[in-house]
């Protein structure tokens, strides 16, 4: 997903880039929107005027890109704020200054695109072995949720660092390759196991058989397939 699937948006790169530097990870945090719809601040919260209320609710370093109205209630304005978290958890959140208690829903990643003051989409790696693409909406309640695909698109032209097996389900009954080290592959997709933080791989062979691998992760540092490591807590 990149800036033509919404070419009409504007774009603004948002300050603290270096905060969590990894090296082969896309790290600049970016948003896409309409200018017609928001208002845009671009400033650490502790540059904020001493009278803005978000100096007393949170982080000095989290970066309040804009305010905008939800559809619903064109009075009400919330802010979009972008934090690189304690451990280099990029994300974005919508905050209540008039209502705290709705907690934060953090919408991960380090590029958003809002083509609308209600749906959000974010590009990043945030608690996640790879680059996931998502899709968030947000309720009445102000709080936001993910719309939950059934599987993340990687489209990962990559290589093996280890020999991997592939095998015709995710049940991992019946083997249809082995790979040995240094192969290159196309990491296709990914399954979300029960677990909630590791997942099933859809690889490609250079031969275009299709298999589903158990990949493993290391942090911050890829241990089976290169660019395939883990990023956040």
């Amino acid at each position: 997903m990149g800036q033509e699937a919404f070419s009409y948006l504007t774009s603004l790169e948002l300050g603290n880039a270096d905060a969590c530097k990894i090296e082969g990870v896309k790290s600049e945090p970016k948003i896409h929107f309409d200018p017609n719809k928001v208002r845009i601040v671009n400033k650490e919260v502790q540059y904020l005027e001493t009278h803005n209320p978000l100096r007393d609710e949170l982080r000095d370093t989290d970066i309040l890109v804009l305010y905008f109205n939800p559809p619903e209630n064109p009075n009400k304005e919330l802010a979009l704020l972008f934090s690189w978290g304690p451990s280099c958890d990029p994300h974005f959140y919508v905050f209540d200054s008039e209502n705290d208690s709705i907690g934060r829903n953090f919408m991960g990643g380090t590029e958003l695109f809002m083509p609308q003051n209600d749906k959000f989409y974010t590009v990043g790696r945030y608690n996640a072995p790879f680059t996931i693409r998502k899709k968030f909406v947000l309720l009445e309640n102000y709080k936001t949720v993910e719309i939950e695909p059934e599987f993340y698109h990687l489209g990962l032209q990559t290589e093996t660092l280890r020999s991997i097996k592939l095998y015709t389900d995710r049940q991992m009954n019946t083997e249809i390759a082995s790979l040995p080290p240094n192969y290159k592959i196309e990491v296709v997709l990914a399954y979300k196991k029960d677990n909630l933080s590791e997942f099933y791989y859809l690889i490609k062979t250079q031969l275009g058989l299709l298999g589903w691998a158990n990949i493993e992760t290391g942090y911050f540092e890829a241990i089976d397939v290169k660019g395939i490591f883990w990023i956040g807590d």
